[in-house]
C-alpha cells in the first residue's frame, strides 16, 4: 500500500511539496485548492524564491502557468540576489547551484527550465495530449508583466508553429501560424463578441469554432492556416 503527502501546513518549507502532487495529478480533486493556496503561501513565504531543486523546478513553472503566471514571471524575471539571473546571465554561468551562493554540487543546465517557461508560458505554445506529436495542441500565452510584445515558433514534425502577441494598452493582437494536418485550441483574451480573427467578427471567421469562455478569454478551435486574433484584456 502507498499512499501520497502534500504540504498545506502555514509553516514555510518547500515548494516541492506542494508542486510534484499538483503537476503529476495525485492532489484529489477536492483538495487541489487546497494545495494551490499553499504552494502560492511558500512561494510567498520564500519572497517570490525558488525552493524547489532541480527535480521539481520544471514543474512549478508549469503549475504556475495555469495557476498564477504573474508570480512565475516575478520569479524568473527578478535580478536581485538570489534569483535566476544571478545564476545564469549575471554570473556567466548556467547551473543550478545547490545554494543560491553556489558551491557545493553543480546541477544540470537552468536553460531548459526557463526555455520551457518562455516557450509554453509566455508564447503559450504547448503540447495537447489528445493529439500527441504535436497533431493537436494549445496557444495559451500568459499576458504578464512590463512585457508588451512576444514571438516564438516550434518546428513541430508538420511545420512550423508560431505564436506572438503584441499588447498595447488593453488590445491585444495575436497572431499564430497553425501548420497543415493539425489543429489548435487558442486562447484569446476578451469576450466572443469583442474579439475579431482577420479582421472579421470571430463568429463568422472561417476556420475558428467558438468552444467557450473561461476565465476571462474565449477558447476557439483553429484549423490549419494563419490567423491575427484582436482581444481585449481587463
Amino acid at each position: 500500500q502507498s499512499h501520497t503527502v502534500w504540504w498545506t501546513g502555514d509553516r514555510p518549507c518547500t515548494q516541492a511539496g506542494q508542486t510534484l502532487p499538483l503537476a503529476l495529478g495525485l492532489v484529489p480533486p477536492e483538495h487541489r485548492a487546497a494545495v494551490e493556496r499553499a504552494l502560492l503561501r511558500e512561494i510567498t513565504a520564500h519572497s517570490n524564491r525558488v525552493s524547489t531543486g532541480f527535480v521539481a523546478t520544471p514543474y512549478l513553472l508549469e503549475v504556475l502557468a495555469d495557476l498564477a503566471p504573474e508570480v512565475a514571471w516575478a520569479m524568473t524575471s527578478a535580478r536581485d540576489f538570489p534569483s535566476w539571473y544571478g545564476m545564469t546571465a549575471g554570473s556567466g554561468s548556467d547551473v543550478m547551484k545547490e545554494t543560491w551562493a553556489g558551491g557545493q554540487a553543480l546541477m544540470p543546465s537552468l536553460g531548459g527550465n526557463i526555455a520551457m517557461w518562455h516557450m509554453e508560458g509566455l508564447a503559450g505554445i504547448r503540447p495537447d495530449p489528445a493529439g500527441p506529436g504535436f497533431r493537436k495542441f494549445i496557444i495559451k500565452p500568459a499576458l504578464v508583466g512590463e512585457l508588451t510584445w512576444v514571438e516564438a515558433h516550434h518546428d513541430s514534425p508538420h511545420g512550423r508553429i508560431e505564436s506572438a502577441w503584441k499588447k498595447t494598452g488593453t488590445r491585444v493582437e495575436m497572431r499564430v501560424v497553425v501548420p497543415p494536418n493539425t489543429t489548435a485550441t487558442v486562447w484569446v483574451p476578451g469576450a466572443a463578441a469583442e474579439i475579431q480573427v482577420n479582421k472579421w467578427p470571430a463568429a463568422g471567421a472561417v476556420g475558428v469554432r467558438f468552444l467557450r469562455q473561461q476565465g476571462g478569454r474565449c477558447v476557439f478551435e483553429v484549423q490549419a492556416g494563419r490567423y491575427a486574433f484582436e482581444g481585449v484584456t481587463r
